[in-house]
């Protein structure tokens, strides 16, 4: 047989190899994909149920298994950050078994040892040049933040910025999150509030990222978490209060999801210990719930956070 021939053969194989595998490889990552018949279902269900997706928010389409991550509390130096922050003002120190308190006339910190978190206040009104941006809006308040974070924290923790949100208040809310091998990780989150009087609010928490633990697990996909919400403000009440509001002449709550991410969250914050804590991958939902009473609006930033290999809520918490 002609060699040459014999050649050609094999390669044609191979390339037709080549793209049977490629094309299974393909395949198998579709699976894991959410479909636009899924999205369009879940969209019209979000519909019927009164809530909506804002403008710019988009559904978690990705639910490919994953593992648990395993991590350790951050051991934050309270001391020199408290001396960083009040500078030369005067402050005290009180504490007790679940928080820590540095305080001054204008200042405040305030760190939860069992969420290992920090929180900064700032008096409003109060006017002092680390805490102003020239100007209010999206550009200057990022690099106020930003240069607020590199005095007060330094390099320690490592954190990028994700959202910013532009509240009823006009005032903007920076999110920052560090994350680990590409993967988002809720417990590293620095919130910060700069409002026409600069900063007035920052809030840290943070936690090591060692490595990768166990198999690969199955996830629910972004349809079936949005479900479980939808499920979870109906038992709360938060969905059934709307026909009880209309009844009453009131106008209906607007419900929004701003929006949608699959982040690492760990659920027990407090200890430690040598080997570490696992996180797990978890849907968090940024809601606003709007309420009208007569001419009076107000509006609240919620998140809510469900374990995704459960599908089951873990916790929600008001965005202050």
């Amino acid at each position: 047989m002609d060699t040459n021939s014999v050649k050609n053969i094999l390669v044609g194989i191979l390339i037709i190899f080549a793209l049977v595998l490629g094309g299974l490889i393909i395949a198998n990552e579709q699976r894991f994909i959410l479909s636009a018949s899924q999205e369009n279902s879940i969209r019209i269900l979000m519909e019927r149920s009164g809530i909506n997706f804002t403008d710019y928010a988009n559904i978690t389409r990705d639910f490919r298994p994953r593992r648990q991550l395993v991590m350790h509390r951050y051991e934050f130096d309270l001391e020199s950050i408290a001396y960083r922050f009040f500078e030369d003002e005067p402050f005290e120190k009180t504490e007790s078994n679940s928080m820590i308190e540095f305080e001054s006339e204008t200042r405040r910190i305030t760190y939860s040892i069992d969420e290992n978190s920090l929180l900064f206040e700032i008096e409003p009104g109060y006017t002092s040049p680390e805490f102003l941006a020239t100007g209010h809006n999206n550009a200057s308040s990022e690099l106020l933040a930003n240069q607020y974070i590199e005095t007060l924290l330094g390099r320690q923790i490592d954190m990028k910025l994700h959202t910013t949100i532009l509240t009823s208040r006009g005032d903007y809310v920076l999110n920052y999150f560090g994350s680990f091998r590409g993967y988002d990780i809720f417990n590293n989150h620095l919130r910060i509030r700069v409002t026409n009087h600069g900063i007035t609010r920052i809030r840290l928490s943070a936690f090591i990222a060692e490595d990768f633990s166990g198999e690969q697990m199955s996830i629910y996909s972004g349809d079936e978490a949005i479900l479980a919400l939808i499920n979870h403000l109906r038992e709360t009440g938060v969905i059934s209060t709307l026909n009880i509001s209309n009844a009453l002449g009131r106008d209906m709550p607007r419900i929004e999801i701003s929006s949608m991410h699959l982040f690492y969250y760990l659920e027990e914050t407090r200890y430690g210990g040598a080997r570490g804590q696992k996180a797990s991958p978890s849907y968090v939902f940024s809601v606003i719930i709007t309420n009208t009473v007569g001419n009076s609006t107000t509006s609240a930033r919620f998140n809510y956070i469900f374990n995704a290999y459960t599908n089951s809520f873990i916790r929600h918490e008001l965005v202050q």
